[in-house]
């Protein structure tokens, strides 16, 4: 079995100051590779996103639509290229294997670890309970 961290989704103005510890983390754990996945919105998760103590002025600088223009309930990108480049250079530095998109570790069962904010990324990764993210293992 080949365990992969599913870190996901990116959330612009946290994960980028995060990654490197839970990639980190994740390799003393024996993972042997890392799932990036992105980040889509409505306008109910942005206000879920800011009452969980989120600076959302980074998610909302990367989304092609201004938050009043955005209709309930539909999903809009927020972009994250950037930030998933900073990832998988990381990632290969460690000697390990990145897979941009989720759906390239879709063949790969997985495990939920966790990724809840804010407490620490080892919290994070050993809770059972995630927020409003989510960080796994993913085993082959």
């Amino acid at each position: 079995m080949k365990p992969f961290l599913f870190l996901r989704p990116i959330i612009p103005g946290l994960t980028e100051y995060e990654y490197r510890e839970l990639i980190d983390l994740a390799l003393e754990y024996g993972v042997e590779g890392v799932v990036a996945g992105s980040l889509r919105v409505t306008r109910r998760i942005i206000d879920y996103l800011r009452d969980a103590g989120l600076d959302v002025g980074e998610v909302l600088r990367r989304i092609k639509i201004p938050i009043e223009k955005m209709k309930p309930g539909i999903q809009y990108d927020v972009y994250t290229s950037d930030i998933k480049s900073e990832i998988a250079r990381y990632t290969r530095s460690k000697g390990l294997i990145f897979y941009r998109f989720s759906v390239d570790g879709g063949s790969l069962s997985f495990i939920f670890i966790d990724s809840s904010s804010p407490p620490s990324a080892s919290q994070r990764l050993l809770s059972p309970r995630p927020l409003y993210g989510s960080c796994s293992i993913l085993v082959a």
